[in-house]
């Protein structure tokens, strides 16, 4: 019989010895490794850049890790690219108003400062921000991982002795797989 196991199953058995959640454990490892390769090796993609420039940077939580990964020409660029999209978006919806009736239309309409809300708009998120959409990709991953191999006689007595699992994670099983099934071997 040939084993049908894969790299993320031993990952998962090595995280139910660790404390706390596993899946947050190992969530937190991948999103550390996601910006180590970005700022090395996937800072230039045009279709990673698009998605940075388009969810405006990335979400408080990931632009934390993005310092954190203490690469400062990967985050230089990132940032340079984000700030001159943003300030082009402005810079296109910027409305000087040129005549009379220009002005006495925007004064009814309630624009104030030539047009400040449909910049505010502007600056809003075009799309999540990726480091977000990646890590629910990887929560995913290990879910469905875990709940394929619970009833293993391997897996099921580190799950059995871990700390289980966090309300979110919890969440995201229970949603993959509603019906409870029975955790003895």
């Amino acid at each position: 019989m040939t084993d049908t196991h894969h790299t993320v199953y031993f990952e998962l058995q090595d995280a139910l010895a660790g404390p706390g959640c596993a899946l947050c454990a190992l969530a937190l490892r991948s999103m550390r490794r996601y910006f180590e390769v970005l700022g090395y090796e996937s800072v230039n993609d045009p279709g990673i850049r698009d998605a940075i420039r388009a969810a405006r940077g990335f979400c408080e939580v990931h632009g934390r890790m993005l310092r954190e990964a203490r690469d400062a020409l990967g985050t230089a660029i990132i940032h340079r690219d984000v700030i001159m999209s943003v300030a082009e978006t402005l810079g296109a919806r910027a409305y000087r108003p040129t005549s009379l009736g220009d002005r006495l239309r925007q004064a009814i309409s309630g624009e104030r400062n030539g047009g400040v809300n449909g910049r505010a708009d502007a600056l809003a998120p075009q799309q999540p921000c990726p480091a977000c959409a990646r890590r629910q990709t990887t929560d995913q991953i290990y879910v469905d991982a875990l709940l394929q191999h619970l009833g293993d006689d391997d897996l099921l007595p580190r799950f059995r002795d871990s700390a289980g699992l966090c309300l979110p994670h919890l969440r995201l099983h229970w949603s993959a797989h509603p019906t409870p099934r029975p955790l003895s071997a």
